[in-house]
């Protein structure tokens, strides 16, 4: 898309397909410095509430694509939205993995 994904609505809005899954899905969405999208890859689809997934898989693409920053997603079919205790351990692991690599 041509689209800035500079917003979670602008982004909601683009991973719409995401809403009807029945499995977890952990998809990344590569920008560019314009914020537009340089390549999106689902990393991961497991079962209805769990997903394995290692911080290697998010930024292996990086190298391919013009990428200065992401976005990383992912859905709760079950239906709470609450992200759990390792929904946020990995959160902060690929935060802190981005800043050492500038993105």
């Amino acid at each position: 898309t041509s689209t800035p994904l500079t917003s979670p609505n602008a982004v909601a809005a683009f991973l719409h397909d995401m809403r009807g899954s029945q499995k977890e899905m952990i998809v990344c969405l590569y920008l560019n410095a314009r914020y537009t999208l340089e390549h999106k890859e689902v990393l991961a689809m497991g079962s209805l509430n769990q997903t394995l997934i290692y911080p290697r898989d998010v930024f292996l693409p990086i190298k391919q694509y013009p990428v200065s920053s992401l976005i990383l997603v992912h859905n709760h079919p079950s239906g709470n939205p609450q992200p759990s205790e390792e929904d946020i351990v990995f959160t902060k692991r690929i935060r802190a993995g981005a800043e050492l690599l500038g993105i």
